[in-house]
C-alpha cells in the first residue's frame, strides 16, 4: 500500500505540457481585377470565331477580324464608351452545299467570293465600313453585344466574359448571364468563372481565371440536349484589361454526338 500511495503521489504532481493554440492562417492575399486601360488608350481587340450547327442541313460560320476601339471622351454610368473600328474580316459561311466568303478591308470594297450572297451578308458588308458604339463596363463587359449588333458580334465576338465585383483570392467564383443563338436553338446559361492563380512573364503580371458554362437554353423538343462549355480568360495588371479569352460551347445528342458548337478566341492589346 505504501509502495501503490508513493507512485500516486508521484504522477499527481508531474507537470502537464502547456496546451498551445494552432496559429490560424494567414489571411489570402486578394487582388482587384477591373477594366480601366490607359486614358485615350486605343484597343485593338483580335477575334476568331467558328459556329457549327448540324441540324438537317450543314450550317458554319468562321470567321477572324481586327478591329480597333477609340476611347470617347466623357462618363457614362455603364462604363467607359467606345468607337468601333473593323480594320478587317474574313467571313466564310456554308450553308448545306452552298459556300461563300466575304473579305473586308477597311477603305477599300468588300469582295466576295464562291456562291451568291445571301442579304444579310451583302448588309453587313456595308455596315463594317462605318463607325460603331460599344460601352465597356468597369467589369469587361461589352454591353453592347448583347443588343444584337452584327458588326460588334463579328468583331467583339459573341459571347463576353466579365471580371469580379469584388477583389479575388484562391477560392473566388462569380457568375454572369449570357444569350448564344444557334440555328434553331438558344443557349441561356450562365457563364461561372473560378480564379485559379496569379502567373508571371516577360510582359508583366496576369490573373488566369477558369470559365464554365452551365446546361440551359434548351429548346421544346430537345430536352434530351445538353450544353457544355469550358475556357478560359487571361487578365493584364499591367494594361488593366482582359487580355485573352478563350472559350468553346458545344451541344450533344443522347449518343455523345455534336449537334451545335461554337469556338472563340479573343485577344486584346493597346495600340502602341
Amino acid at each position: 500500500m505504501k509502495n501503490v500511495a508513493a507512485a500516486t503521489a508521484m504522477l499527481l504532481v508531474i507537470p502537464l505540457a502547456p496546451v498551445t493554440a494552432m496559429p490560424p492562417p494567414p489571411p489570402q492575399e486578394k487582388h482587384a481585377l477591373e477594366w480601366k486601360p490607359a486614358e485615350k488608350r486605343i484597343v485593338v481587340v483580335k477575334l476568331k470565331s467558328v459556329t457549327l450547327a448540324f441540324t438537317g442541313k450543314d450550317e458554319m460560320i468562321s470567321h477572324e477580324s481586327e478591329a480597333e476601339l477609340s476611347p470617347i471622351p466623357g462618363d457614362s454610368p455603364a462604363g467607359q464608351p467606345y468607337v468601333v473600328r473593323v480594320n478587317r474580316l474574313h467571313l466564310k459561311k456554308r450553308d448545306g452545299e452552298n459556300i461563300v466568303e466575304l473579305k473586308f478591308e477597311r477603305d477599300k470594297e468588300p469582295v466576295f467570293e464562291g456562291a451568291e450572297p445571301p442579304r444579310d451578308l451583302k448588309n453587313l458588308a456595308r455596315e463594317l465600313a462605318g463607325d460603331h458604339r460599344t460601352v465597356i463596363s468597369g467589369f469587361g463587359r461589352f454591353e453592347a453585344i448583347q443588343d444584337g449588333n452584327r458588326v460588334l458580334m463579328v468583331s467583339l465576338g459573341r459571347v463576353d466574359a466579365q471580371l469580379p465585383m469584388m477583389p479575388v483570392a484562391s477560392s473566388t467564383t462569380w457568375q454572369t448571364d449570357v444569350r448564344i443563338s444557334f440555328p434553331g436553338a438558344e443557349f441561356t446559361g450562365p457563364l461561372t468563372h473560378a480564379f485559379k492563380k496569379i502567373a508571371k512573364s516577360d510582359k508583366g503580371k496576369f490573373a488566369l481565371i477558369r470559365v464554365t458554362a452551365a446546361e440551359g437554353g434548351k429548346p421544346p423538343g430537345e430536352s434530351a440536349l445538353k450544353w457544355e462549355g469550358t475556357g478560359e480568360m487571361t487578365y493584364s495588371f499591367e494594361d488593366r484589361l482582359i487580355s485573352d479569352f478563350k472559350f468553346k460551347l458545344t451541344q450533344k445528342d443522347k449518343e455523345g454526338k455534336i449537334v451545335r458548337s461554337l469556338e472563340q478566341e479573343v485577344s486584346i492589346t493597346l495600340k502602341p
